[in-house]
């Protein structure tokens, strides 16, 4: 988590875009990593966190 830590603004937005776009997915990230990553998205910026987790929550509810 430190080097996510480490990513400017700039390369979180673009992190988020590829999961949001679909060209990445957090299928594959432990549980307790995936929700590292949210939280620090929310330590950053609560109003895109909140966006990115409703985003997640949809993605992982079962069809």
């Amino acid at each position: 988590m430190q080097r996510v830590e480490r990513l400017t603004d700039e390369e979180l937005d673009y992190l988020i875009g590829l999961v949001e776009n679909g060209e990445e997915c957090l299928s594959c990230i432990v549980p307790e990593y995936k929700e590292a990553f949210v939280e620090m998205v929310e330590r950053r910026s609560p109003k895109r966190a909140e966006k990115f987790r409703k985003l997640i929550d949809f993605l992982e509810t079962p069809s």
